[in-house]
Order: structure tokens, then C-alpha cells, then sequence
């Protein structure tokens, strides 16, 4: 069973994921303890928050540029009672060094996104928490912190949902005053919202390209990303851990790397504890947990400050997702499912590899992937038509592997590497989503061959074999068949006013199921125009052998039912008796026509 939130229901993950909007907590209450997990200098002791006075001294540690950390020092503020949960308050901070503020006193990037996790110590070097919070509106050296002790906790918390969480604090009429006196504009209006977090999307694509997929699936994107390049891990770049270092967690990684970036706050032993609020808010998790590299920190008056980073090769896994941290070990990573693809287009081509943590994001990702290295090969957004192959290998419940094969032809008069992967996505959804047993896609392989011809049709005319000659099939026609006898059949795909195809006839032969009934239906209808849901499957191998069966879009589908009378037909009909068939074409078929059956016994 899966321990993640799905796709649908994650909503910003693969927009800030730490920006959403949440509305229960998942943390056991904080405690007060003066100690934590260990007391090395990555794992310091705790500050509790009620021994906290304003004026006093901080310091903090996190990576603007590279993997090194910068020292930051300032002070505290206050204690904004309840300000995180009811049960977590928020520390505030005035901060300065780095680039948050610049060599004079300044502010300079203020408190920037991906700050996130930022550890904060007091004087004795014990820790008081972790920067998760910044003012809105405008770049400020202000941050609120995370208590440490509540951080701690999720290192050993049961995940139980039970605190109402807050995105935006408001300013205490005391700070307020404070930052009027520092010439913080608006503060009145001033709130401290929760750090969105940049999210590294590899691959090259634009974010007006990303949005596509987003608007193509249930993922919601709420907010702009900040995207990557694809295949910018390295297996000797993996990143060591500690306190103030960039720290990653990714639902993918490999060509499509969607991946999270904060910070560490603390490394105990192999537990890592980071981010001071959490990623996509699951609870348990299974994200993969990275190291990273900064490029630098973008200033942004309006829409906030950010930085831009590469996640390095994976260090260990992200097994706690909460409303204080989240947190995992270093060392082993989760079990993945292995995206793998051939893409050809004449005489280029590139095979592609990416690793999803996360299960119920392999549909969408497989589609992005295969999106990506469309777009790599094709080189172009313009109409083609592209040949595909998939296999979803599935290990299930008993521990047996079932792989599941498919073939499909795509066309597209505007953008055939986006129209042509969303076979894939919808059929792994559907295994990942199945009723019948708890099961885990292992591996999906795809290859796709495009082609810049736009190769499609639709079905102009049926013919009928009576009497030794080919009769036009007309609505307005009863055609009379024996039961139990073959019907064969001839139907004409006509190419569309902007295809390259040629006129085809298909010739097709069908058994007229013997039948007490009087009428039939008999429909034929392109492989590109049908879109089925699996009905009266009842399990997983029914699921299977639905999904093996449907019908490619360069196909003609012919299928007689039996059942009902006339225009009173009914497909529910006590007896009734469905048999079909398939024709493979040269383009894909759109449209359909359908015709009444006499049947004669």
C-alpha cells in the first residue's frame, strides 16, 4: 500500500511544494526537552522556546552559492504563541550576512526560497530551530523559525493528523512597530507565509510546456516553477549531509528530475531532519533524499526572492513528510519504478532512463518523460504522427510479475510529441488505481518511432457483402442477416483535408452472434476516436486482458450487439450477445458509424 499522496490530491507539489494550502497538522504535541536525538555538533541540544528573550543573540548556516555554508548571525525577536500549529509556536529573527543582507547592512535577497531548513543556534550553540517562514510582499531580513524540539519529533512521530496548520501569520502589533522602524514598507499589511520551495523540474522544459501536462492530467499547478536541466545528476556528485547544506527530496529523478530544495538542520547519525515544514504533507514517505548544488540566489522584489539549485545523485531516503520537517535516513534509497524509453525520429535518436519514488506519480512522470525525449528527438512543435510500443511490468500482491503490452499510432496536425504519450499515463493509472489488488508498476518500458507525416483519416463509408455484391450501408437501412453467420465487410478511410495519408479499404469479417433476438447494432468506429472505460471488469486480470485488448488508434473496430428492438435498443437486453473485431490501418481512424441488424433465424 502506498504511503503518498496522489497526484490529484498533492496539491502544489510540483509547484512550490511547501507553499499549499493545508489544513490539518501531523505531529504528536512538542515537547520542552532540553535534549535531542544527540548532542554531536550537527545534532545539537535543544533551545526550548520558553527560554527565548528578544535581543537574543543567533546565528545561522545555509548555502547561497555552491555546497559550502555561509555563517549569518542576528536576534530574536519574539514568540508568536501557536503561531505554526496550536500546539507549535513561531520563533521570529532578524537575520544578516549571506545574501540576505549585503556587505553595508542591507537587504539584499532577504529571506529567499529555499531557505527553508536553515538552522538557527543561540549563543551556546544549542539549537532553536529552523528558518521556514518569510514577510510577503517584499524582500526582508525577518524570518520565522520552526522550533527545534517540534523537528525532533518528527524524527519519532506517529503521523497522526491533528493540528490546524497556518500558511500566513500575522505580525504582532510590537513587531510591527519594529519593522515600521526599519523601514519595512507596508506593515501594517505585512504577514509571515511559509517559504515556498523552488522545485527543480530537469528536462528542459519551459514552464508554459510544463503547464500543458498539468492541464492534460488532475495535477494542479498553482505557482510558477523553477525548472532545470535534465540529467544533471552524477553518481560522484552525491552531497554530504549537514547542518546548513543544501538538501533535496524528489518524487523522480534521472531525465525528469522533480525534486524539492531546502536545507538540513540537523544530521544525527544517519537521520536527517530539514525544510521545517513539509514537502507535500504525507506522513510517512518515500521520496528519494539528495544533496545539491546552488547556482545562486535570483533577488525578486515582487514575487519573492528564490534560489536555483541542482539536486546531486541520491544519499538515502525522505521516510517522514510532516507538518514540522521532514525527515529520512542516509544510505539506503526507496524502491523505484524504472521509466525507460526509446525515441527515434530518422536517423536521431536517445534512449532515456528516469526513477520514480514516489508510485502514484508514474503515470504522470512516464508521460512528461516520454514528453521530454519527444521534444529532444523531434526537435520541433509541429504536427507528425508517432508509433509507439509500451510495456508496464507489474509485480502484485502474490509477488508474481504480469507485464501488460500495448501498441498505439498518435497523429497531430499541431504537436504530436505532446499528444502522443497520454496512452501511457492512462494506462498506468489505471493499474496504479485498480480495486482489486495492491500492486506496484515495477518498470515501464515505451519506444516511439516519429514520423513528420501526419498520417490520419476517418471513416466515409461501410459496405456490406449481400448477394454476392457490395451494398452502402445507410442508418436509414435495416441490413437482414442470418444469426450465427459472417458478415463481411469493407469500410473506406477517407484522409483529412490536412493529412498525408492515402484512401484506404479495410476489409474486415465479423460473426453474427446466434441470437432469439430480432435486432442487432452493429457500429464501426476508429481506434483514435475510442475511449473506454473498463467496464464489468471484476479483476486484476480482467483488468489486464482489458487493457491488452483496447483498440489502437490505426485501427477500424467493428462489433455487433445483440438485444432490444429497433430505435428502442437496449444494451442491457436479457440475451444479449457482443462479438468484435479489429483491422489494423495505415493512419489513424477518427468517427464512427452505426447501423440497425434484421436479424433473420
Amino acid at each position: 500500500m502506498s504511503v503518498s499522496s496522489r497526484p490529484r490530491l498533492a496539491r502544489a507539489a510540483v509547484a512550490t511544494l511547501g507553499a499549499m494550502a493545508v489544513g490539518s497538522a501531523a505531529l504528536v504535541p512538542v515537547t520542552t526537552a532540553t535534549a535531542g536525538p544527540g548532542d554531536s555538533p550537527d545534532c545539537p541540544l535543544v533551545k526550548p522556546v520558553k527560554r527565548l528573550a528578544s535581543g537574543d543573540p543567533v546565528t545561522a548556516r545555509t548555502v547561497s552559492k555552491g555546497t559550502s555554508a555561509d555563517s549569518l548571525t542576528g536576534e530574536v525577536v519574539g514568540v508568536i504563541d501557536g503561531g505554526i500549529s496550536p500546539s507549535i509556536d513561531m520563533i521570529m529573527v532578524k537575520l544578516e550576512g549571506s545574501r540576505v543582507t549585503d556587505a553595508a547592512g542591507n537587504v539584499d535577497a532577504g529571506i529567499w526560497a529555499g531557505m527553508s531548513g536553515s538552522p538557527v543556534y543561540a549563543a551556546n550553540g544549542r539549537l532553536i530551530g529552523a528558518v521556514s517562514y518569510g514577510l510577503s510582499w517584499s524582500p526582508s531580513d525577518y524570518a520565522g523559525v520552526t522550533p527545534a524540539a517540534a523537528m525532533y519529533d518528527v524524527m519519532g512521530s506517529s503521523g497522526a493528523k491533528q493540528a490546524t496548520v497556518a500558511d500566513e501569520v500575522d505580525v504582532p502589533a510590537a513587531v510591527e512597530r519594529q519593522l515600521r522602524a526599519d523601514g519595512v514598507q507596508s506593515a501594517s499589511t505585512q504577514q509571515f507565509e511559509r517559504l515556498p520551495m523552488p522545485v527543480s523540474v530537469s528536462g528542459g522544459l519551459s514552464a508554459k510546456r510544463l503547464k500543458q501536462t498539468f492541464d492534460k492530467t488532475t495535477v494542479d499547478d498553482s505557482v510558477q516553477l523553477v525548472t532545470g536541466r535534465g540529467g544533471a545528476m552524477q553518481s560522484a556528485e552525491s552531497g554530504e549531509m549537514f547542518a546548513g547544506s543544501n538538501l533535496a527530496a524528489s518524487l523522480s529523478y534521472g531525465d525528469v528530475t522533480f525534486a524539492g530544495v531546502g536545507t538540513t538542520t540537523a544530521v544525527c547519525g544517519k537521520q536527517v531532519v530539514g525544510f521545517g515544514h513539509p514537502m507535500m504533507w504525507s506522513g510517512p514517505s518515500q521520496m528519494t533524499m539528495h544533496g545539491a548544488d546552488a547556482l545562486y540566489v535570483q533577488a525578486d522584489k515582487v514575487f519573492g526572492s528564490f534560489k536555483v539549485a541542482n539536486p546531486t545523485a541520491p544519499v538515502g531516503s525522505i521516510t517522514r513528510d510532516q507538518l514540522a520537517a521532514i525527515g529520512g535516513r542516509t544510505g539506503g534509497t526507496p524502491e523505484t519504478t524504472k521509466i525507460a524509453s526509446s525515441t527515434t525520429f530518422g536517423a536521431k535518436s536517445r534512449a532515456g532512463k528516469t526513477f520514480v519514488s514516489v508510485p502514484e506519480w508514474s503515470g504522470f512522470i512516464a508521460a512528461i518523460h516520454n514528453l521530454i525525449n519527444g521534444d529532444d528527438v523531434y526537435d520541433g512543435i509541429r504536427g507528425g504522427t508517432a508509433q509507439m510500443g509500451w510495456a508496464i511490468t507489474v509485480r502484485r500482491a502474490s509477488g508474481d510479475l504480469v507485464t501488460i503490452n500495448r501498441k498505439d499510432m498518435a497523429t497531430s496536425n499541431w504537436d504530436i510529441t505532446y499528444e502522443s504519450p497520454w496512452g501511457i499515463y492512462s494506462d498506468v493509472e489505471r493499474v496504479i488505481r485498480n480495486q482489486f489488488e495492491d500492486v506496484h508498476v515495477t518498470r515501464v518500458r515505451s519506444d516511439t518511432n516519429f514520423d513528420e507525416r501526419v498520417l490520419s483519416g476517418s471513416i466515409s463509408k461501410v459496405e456490406a457483402r449481400q448477394g454476392g455484391a457490395w451494398q452502402t450501408l445507410s442508418r436509414r437501412d435495416q441490413l437482414r442477416v442470418q444469426g450465427g453467420s459472417t458478415l463481411k465487410l469493407r469500410i473506406t478511410v477517407k484522409p483529412g483535408a490536412d493529412s498525408d495519408a492515402v484512401k484506404q479499404r479495410v476489409r474486415s469479417s465479423i460473426r453474427v452472434p446466434g441470437s432469439d433476438q430480432r435486432w442487432a447494432e452493429l457500429t464501426v468506429t476508429g481506434g483514435a476516436s475510442m475511449w473506454q472505460r473498463p467496464r464489468g471488469v471484476k479483476s486484476f486480470d480482467r483488468l489486464v486482458a482489458w487493457l491488452e485488448a483496447q483498440a489502437p488508434g490505426n485501427s477500424v473496430n467493428v462489433r455487433v450487439h445483440t438485444g432490444g428492438g429497433g430505435e428502442g435498443f437496449k444494451a442491457s437486453a436479457s440475451g444479449a450477445k457482443t462479438t468484435s473485431v479489429q483491422a489494423e490501418t495505415k493512419a489513424t481512424v477518427r468517427g464512427g458509424k452505426y447501423f440497425s441488424l434484421r436479424i433473420v433465424n
